[in-house]
């Protein structure tokens, strides 16, 4: 028998390692700007990232259940309470809250079981996390009139009741300030925001025109809340309203930018995107209709928006970079996402998801390499769907035990040929502001009512992806170097072919 030259064998060895790293990094991240599109249940309406496990977290309110999604597969349901609406993630514990609306409870998910499920007041909706005192906090808002029931603040640690505050009528969003350790609540009956430290009221700051989202930029210390009923995006330190800033009509969800140090709000029924940097409107980038939702994605260090425009043939996601539109993707007649937890970023594997909340899918889209250390391999099979009975808990700690039965149901995640055009219809236009200078703050305020350090802001492009360290999920750039190795192998195993025939 002939002995295989060394140099075929060489290269057998070179191609099967290629081929391996080859698909290790294509199962790992898609190229930038894929689409695929994951089935969960009716209406999702919310997303959280847990960073722990890597999962993002689904809430579908009309088939009261949470998807457990991992890259593009669906790896379990989780059964939870009626028209469950918003989520958040507990890093102390692992823990994912889901807020019931209609059955005025808690659900609390550990992986993908539930682990407690705490009653509260009637309504629940907004959540929030405070990482000093470990609370997460749930705003109430009791719009059925239900029995006497008082709308209020519901303070969970762990799976039991802290506390519960009464905050006003038809409390809504939340927010955190490390700052000062306050907890914001925007109050839509009184037009005015809570501060709340710990489980009591501080303050009280009024001047609103019906409040909606709250963010906090870590920058300038500042939060951000918009008045969905003037058009103004009002600047609070402390508990002073410092400033209202113009941008357009209806502001419905806000999201802030780390590399531009930009505040960036959607005007609804604007069809816009005002960009704001301190207490001035720095440009307003003209959209489609509709914009409800937006996240930034760190992977390319650009803003992404999506339309709900329910009267159009095809839905839309921009990317705007600083002040300026980058592209737009055209995904069928998604997305159509409603409000401010419908989009999240997913920095294990560089994934913007959208909730569409019409088709009962997710979209995601691969923006880039990942942006943290946690990666995770996405492989297609079967999920499980867990039903997970529930009690009642008191406002003791207790440890639920779960009666969970699996199933097995097939998830279709389709990939879009779609992908990211260049667009110049963007009108980015400065607008008035009673500001004579752009400034921010280069530290964060430490008292109520801080003062700001200016300095001046540039509009910035975004800048270039982030590189991948070692242990990260490899990028498209490594996939195309496997496969250059590949092609190597095997025309080095056909000289070698020739050679031996040759002899």
């Amino acid at each position: 028998m002939k002995e295989t030259p060394p140099l075929a064998v060489a290269s057998l060895v070179l191609l099967a390692l290629s081929l391996a790293s080859g698909l290790v990094a294509v199962s790992a991240a898609g190229a930038v700007g894929s689409v695929s599109t994951i089935t969960v249940g009716t209406a999702p309406t919310a997303l959280v990232y847990d960073q722990g496990t890597g999962y993002v977290y689904a809430a579908n309110s009309n088939s009261s259940s949470v998807s457990v999604i991992n890259g593009t597969s669906v790896v379990a349901t989780v059964g939870v309470g009626s028209d469950p609406s918003a989520l958040a993630y507990d890093p102390a514990n692992g823990f994912v809250y889901v807020s019931n609306t209609n059955s005025s409870t808690v659900s609390v998910i550990s992986g993908t079981a539930v682990v407690g499920t705490v009653s509260v007041g009637a309504g629940p909706t907004s959540l929030v996390y405070d990482p000093v005192n470990s609370y997460v906090y749930v705003s109430d808002t009791n719009v059925r009139g239900e029995g006497n029931l008082l709308d209020n603040v519901t303070v969970i640690q762990g799976t039991g009741v802290v506390s519960t505050i009464g905050v006003g009528s038809l409390p809504s969003s939340l927010a955190f300030d490390p700052s000062n350790d306050y907890v914001y609540v925007a109050i839509g009956g009184s037009g005015t925001v809570v501060e709340i430290a710990g489980t009591s009221i501080e303050a009280t700051t009024k001047g609103f025109s019906s409040p909606g989202a709250l963010l906090y930029d870590p920058v300038n210390g500042a939060l951000y809340v918009s008045n969905l009923g003037s058009g103004v995006v009002s600047e609070v330190f402390g508990s002073a309203l410092t400033a209202n800033i113009t941008v357009g009509v209806d502001p419905a969800a806000l999201a802030f930018d780390p590399a531009n140090n930009y505040v960036y709000v959607v005007n609804y029924d604007g069809s816009s995107l005002s960009v704001i940097s301190g207490a001035a409107v720095t440009a307003n980038v003209t959209l489609g209709l509709f914009p409800s939702a937006l996240v930034y994605g760190a992977s390319d260090q650009r803003v992404y928006v999506a339309n709900a425009n329910f009267a159009a043939t095809a839905g839309t996601v921009w990317a705007v970079s600083g002040t300026a539109v980058a592209g737009n993707l055209t995904a069928g007649i998604e997305p159509k996402p409603l409000g401010q937890q419908h989009m999240v970023y997913d920095p294990s594997n560089g994934d913007v998801y959208v909730a569409n909340v019409l088709s009962g899918s997710i979209l995601a889209l691969q923006t880039g390499p990942p942006t943290s250390s946690t990666s995770t391999t996405t492989t297609t099979s079967t999920s499980s769907t867990t039903t997970a009975s529930t009690t009642t808990s008191t406002s003791t700690k207790t440890t639920q035990t779960t009666t969970a039965t699996t199933s097995t149901r097939t998830t279709t995640s389709t990939a879009s040929s779609s992908s990211f055009t260049a667009s110049a219809s963007s009108s980015t236009t400065p607008s008035t502001s009673t500001s004579s200078s752009t400034t921010t703050s280069t530290s964060a305020p430490s008292t109520s009512t801080p003062t700001r350090q200016s300095s001046s802001v540039t509009t910035g492009s975004g800048g270039p992806p982030p590189t991948v360290s070692p242990g990260q999920t490899p990028s498209r750039t490594d996939v195309v170097i496997v496969g250059a190795l590949a092609v190597v192998g095997v025309l080095l195993i056909g000289a070698a072919v020739v050679v031996r025939r040759g002899k």
